[in-house]
């Protein structure tokens, strides 16, 4: 069945196209002066403020999880009585982080095995370290194995040079990756 005339004529459909048009427009300025007016809505907080007195009796060397905006936050009381926080999210693979002190002595004993090892310089060690974490992407490794490589006497320029070294390994391996897929596009 063919229709004389049109159900719409040209200037409802402007006028929707047009409407729909500056329907969108103001709502995504809304939404962007909304983000600018509140940033950190959504956002879980830089930093937390604690009541001490529910970690006063906390033992050396426990933890006692607390909450950090939609997170859990770790307050740890090392071994010599100094106390840290923690946000309890795994930096690179964004997992809740749970404290076990069995675990951090394994891994420091683990760490001391290593280093004592002979044939391999301690400095190579500590370079290798941060190449790996940066590789992973792991902020928290990184930062405190570049710290300890610090300690050890490594320069600024040669933790530079590893992390370099770190992107053109992850970049190799990014691009041998790819080169199958390309060479099948290629066909």
């Amino acid at each position: 069945m063919k229709l004389r005339f049109s159900l719409i004529s040209r200037r409802i459909f402007l006028n929707t196209l047009f409407g729909g048009w500056l329907a969108a427009f103001c709502s995504g300025t809304f939404y962007a002066l909304t983000r600018f007016a509140f940033p950190t809505l959504g956002k879980e907080p830089d930093f937390v403020v604690l009541n001490r007195k529910d970690f006063e009796d906390l033992a050396n060397n426990s933890v006692k999880p607390f909450p950090w905006g939609g997170v859990v936050g770790l307050y740890f009381k090392k071994i010599d009585g100094s106390i840290i926080a923690l946000k309890g999210v795994c930096t690179h693979m964004e997992c809740n982080v749970a404290y076990k002190p069995a675990f951090v002595f394994e891994q420091a004993r683990s760490k001391k095995f290593v280093m004592e090892q002979p044939h391999i310089p301690p400095k190579y060690k500590h370079l290798i370290s941060i190449a790996v974490a940066a590789a992973v992407e792991s902020r928290m490794c990184a930062t405190v194995f570049m710290k300890g490589a610090a300690k050890a006497g490594v320069s600024k320029e040669e933790i530079a040079e590893a992390i370099m070294v770190a992107r053109q390994a992850r970049a190799s391996t990014i691009f041998a990756t790819a080169v199958e897929g390309f060479e099948e596009l290629l066909k």
